[in-house]
């Protein structure tokens, strides 16, 4: 993107939208969470609401979860008693959801590193296709346990 429509995002869409939801659903897999939130912090410049929702994991993910939210870098961090499964966790991070859009991803993915980042394309392929419903970026996925 151009300085043009970099400005133009920081000045429209965030003032016109505020923040966009991202969900972020995870169970167990806490290196793998790790990396995917690192670089989701790193590659994400576009303001955001970050919710995560977690299944019920039992190994180091709660309470890693919970440190990052105490540093205010999960905005809604819900825990779930059990796994619920992936449909059940995002139907609950939903009731969390105040901007005009929100993005779901799960806990093996790395967002691109693009320019200025992957969230401003993505807004801006929204914007200019109101017809768009739904799309997606080709993230690289983590394979992992």
């Amino acid at each position: 993107m151009t300085e043009q429509e970099i400005t133009y995002f920081n000045e429209v869409v965030n003032k016109d939208y505020g923040k966009t939801d991202l969900v972020m659903v995870t169970y167990f897999r806490w290196e793998l969470t790790q990396k995917t939130l690192q670089y989701l912090f790193e590659r994400t410049r576009t303001p955001y609401r970050l919710t995560v929702v977690d299944n019920g994991s039992t190994d180091e993910t709660i309470p890693m979860l919970l440190r990052l939210k105490a540093e205010g870098k999960i905005d809604n961090l819900i825990l779930l008693d059990r796994n619920y499964g992936l449909e059940q966790a995002r139907n609950t991070a939903l009731r969390h959801i105040h901007s005009e859009y929100c993005v779901f991803f799960d806990n093996d993915l790395l967002v691109p590193d693009l320019e200025p980042d992957w969230l401003a394309k993505e807004l801006k392929l929204l914007k200019d296709n109101p017809e768009f419903g739904c799309i997606a970026l080709r993230p690289q996925v983590l394979v992992g346990p």
